[in-house]
């Protein structure tokens, strides 16, 4: 009975606060419209009065209606903390791929087909850039929808269909890696298989992103949105699965593999003193440090994004302030947008040939830029000589 007098009590407290609320708002007039007016604070104050936390009034049906909702006005403000370093991120990303890409095609026809796969994670990678740009410019001075309607549909689920695909790669390259190193005249070595995993992580990384496709929208606040109510959770553990959790797993149990492997024989090529082999192994053992950094790395900066999606949908962010919960996401996002960065990085520190080429890719250039200004010079020294001869005669 008491209990009963105190939701009793409650009602009318709620009610009271809904009807003042809605009459601040209606008398704020456009200046309202740029503020946030929260009810939870007050709401968890009442259900701590009732000696309920806020989680059990929730379930509550009777109070449900009332104590779980909030009344907001949208707040458009620009998002810098984020926006400036994803847009430093994507020129990085682009400039360093870029790079990548012009040192693997220039001699395509001789190049390996496992750096032709990195090449195709550069531009897996040079793509997210491009993308990453597009979408974070605009957030410098505004949260709403700058570009054609349509696109809203196109340019996010486009930045998680490069990433996605630049995970594929990755495990492609492991593939690569390991059945050319440990079997060398393997059956899933042949030019056609290779095709047809190309394009199977293509059109993999393109159904993953469907459902992101059909849920983007532009809300009512001229916002683009992702409004994915009914199969939010299951997308998350797919994405969390099957685009981080089986790759990291995967690669780094081929790669541990192929460390023990490599060791086992660099033993036996000492004993034998075979100098072509131990070349070769050296140049195995380097290639597959360069890919093992890049798998670290990848699940790293890849695993914030993951991790907060997870904790959106099973624990939510409702125990957080709304400036504490833009900071965690904030913080993810950014990380995520360090792995199309550091691979270029990782090949400059850690990738001889990749050097090379590049040595040789600017050392051209130079050479290019000397020979044409000293044939310009040549050139205005006759062209000169020529004028002094005409004027004498």
């Amino acid at each position: 009975m008491f209990l009963l007098r105190k939701y009793v009590v409650f009602f009318s407290v709620v009610s009271y606060l809904e009807v003042n609320s809605k009459s601040q708002i209606k008398n704020g007039g456009n200046e309202a419209a740029n503020k946030i007016f929260p009810t939870m604070s007050i709401e968890e104050q009442q259900c701590q009065s009732l000696n309920l936390t806020m989680e059990q009034c929730c379930n509550i049906d009777e109070l449900k209606e009332l104590l779980c909702k909030k009344i907001i006005i949208h707040v458009c403000d620009s998002n810098v903390v984020k926006s400036v370093p994803n847009v430093v991120l994507a020129l990085l990303a682009m400039v360093g791929n870029s790079l990548v890409i012009y040192s693997s095609i220039k001699d395509w026809s001789v190049t390996p087909r496992f750096r032709k796969l990195i090449c195709g994670l550069a531009v897996s990678d040079f793509m997210f850039g491009l993308v990453l740009l597009l979408y974070s410019v605009p957030g410098l001075w505004t949260c709403h929808w700058v570009y054609w309607k349509p696109l809203c549909k196109v340019i996010s689920p486009a930045i998680l269909f490069c990433a996605n695909l630049g995970i594929g790669f990755v495990v492609l390259i492991a593939i690569d890696r390991f059945t050319g190193i440990i079997f060398p005249f393997s059956f899933w070595l042949s030019k056609n298989i290779i095709i047809m995993f190309f394009f199977l992580n293509i059109f993999l990384a393109f159904g993953s992103v469907i459902p992101a496709i059909l849920s983007q929208k532009i809300s009512k606040f001229n916002t683009c949105e992702e409004d994915m109510p009914k199969y939010s959770r299951s997308y998350s553990w797919f994405l969390f699965v099957v685009y981080y959790l089986i790759p990291v797993i995967f690669t780094s149990t081929v790669y541990t593999i192929l460390i023990v492997w490599l060791r086992k024989v660099q033993l036996n090529t000492n004993v034998l003193n075979d100098e072509q082999q131990k070349i070769r192994q050296k140049a195995n053992r380097s290639i597959t440090s360069v890919l093992i950094c890049i798998t670290i790395f990848f699940a790293i900066f890849v695993m914030p994004s993951k991790i907060v999606w997870i904790i959106k949908e099973e624990l939510g962010f409702a125990r957080f302030s709304g400036q504490v919960t833009k900071n965690i996401k904030t913080v993810a996002e950014v990380f995520y947008s360090f792995h199309a960065v550091v691979n270029p990085l990782i090949y400059a520190f850690a990738d001889e040939m990749f050097r090379k080429r590049l040595k040789l890719l600017f050392c051209s250039k130079m050479k290019n830029r000397r020979g044409f200004k000293s044939s310009m010079s040549i050139l205005s020294t006759r062209t000169f000589s020529a004028i002094q001869l005409s004027t004498r005669s």
